[in-house]
């Protein structure tokens, strides 16, 4: 097999170790793919060096084979970094030592779930329930304004995780900041799920229309969104159904979550449409994390082209295996070559001291 058919079986797989392929060739870096076969599926792993080590990638994870504590697959880059930001809450904490704002919150271990409801006393405003290890927005609930949601946000986290985290909803767009050391690369705004009135249809057909706009670009980060129970009790919090027609130019949400595995839309703009102060904040975030040499920070913020003040920005959480293709698939914005950036920084620091 040559290596453009390599490199399409690998975009089958796995998209982002196909970026990172391209990154590699475009660097002359010789790479190769080992397939481990499992009861499941066959894994396949891009194999390549830099400055001399070994190192694999699959699925947004950088190792270096062989060098595990607990298993063969090897160490991870961000291996470090990683036993710090798994904990979103404590990740919190660091952040506010830094004097770097985070949503108020706790952390309730499942077992101590009437600790975690009686919680809901002690908040104000809108509440966000969330796993403290999840990703994807997996058990997000966001904008929460009862009680009951809140009962049923706590116990849905309980049903698949040990730790629930209850905090407070801050309002604004939502943020990934794409880092490699020592700054930032790229920024993407995720738009969540949503559709716009025209005064006629109603909010399954609205869906239906963006749903044959997605099936038009065929964009893997920009799938399409069926209705489900999720969707249909996020409009019952708002006092809607998917046969609700709204008025022309409305805009209602159908999920919470900005990220694209839940339907959201992806917009990239340049760093020069981004006040300079959250760039610097997300710096400083990640450098105050030993160990994380790459990252996706998402952060909410009120309006990015205004400075950073003390109500106006909160990051919500430092992730140390980013998604790149987002970044390559946008629906508006220029495409950002997360992928061979974060090769550069490799080759220029590897192996980090």
């Amino acid at each position: 097999m040559n290596h453009l058919n390599k490199k399409l079986a690998l975009l089958e797989a796995d998209p982002h170790a196909y970026f990172i392929a391209l990154a590699l060739e475009d660097r002359s870096i010789e790479w190769h793919i080992n397939t481990t076969n499992t009861d499941s599926e066959p894994l396949h792993w891009l194999c390549f060096k830099i400055n001399g080590q070994d190192l694999v990638y699959r699925k947004s994870i950088f190792f270096e084979p062989g060098k595990g504590r607990w298993n063969d697959t090897g160490k991870k880059i961000n291996q470090q970094a990683q036993l710090i930001v798994a904990d979103k809450h404590a990740t919190k904490t660091l952040l506010r030592k830094q004097g770097i704002n985070t949503p108020r919150g706790e952390k309730f271990r499942r077992r101590d779930l009437q600790k975690a409801l009686s919680y809901y006393k002690q908040l104000s405003g809108l509440i966000c329930v969330k796993p403290n290890s999840g990703n994807r927005g997996r058990c997000v609930t966001s904008a929460i304004s009862s009680y009951e949601r809140y009962e049923q946000a706590i116990h849905a986290v309980a049903d698949e995780f040990v730790h629930i985290v209850a905090e407070e909803h801050v309002e604004g767009e939502h943020f990934r900041f794409f880092y490699v050391e020592p700054e930032v690369i790229g920024v993407r705004r995720g738009v969540p799920l949503s559709v716009v009135g025209d005064g006629q249809c109603t909010i399954a057909e609205l869906l239906e229309q963006k749903n044959k706009e997605r099936r038009k670009r065929a964009l893997i980060t920009h799938p399409e969104v069926a209705i489900d129970n999720k969707i249909i009790e996020y409009l019952k919090a708002q006092n809607l159904t998917i046969e609700s027609v709204l008025p022309s130019g409305e805009r209602v949400f159908l999920r919470s979550s900005a990220g694209y595995p839940e339907g959201a839309d992806t917009i990239l703009l340049d760093k020069d449409e981004v006040h300079p102060d959250y760039l610097n904040i997300v710096a400083r975030a990640c450098q105050s994390v030993p160990g994380l040499h790459f990252s996706g920070v998402d952060i909410v913020i009120r309006d990015v082209t205004q400075p950073a003040t003390d109500n106006n920005y909160w990051i919500l959480e430092l992730n140390s295996d980013p998604a790149f293709i987002p970044f390559y698939y946008p629906w508006k914005g220029k495409v950002v070559d997360v992928a061979g950036l974060t090769i550069d920084m490799m080759i220029e620091r590897f192996p980090f001291r």
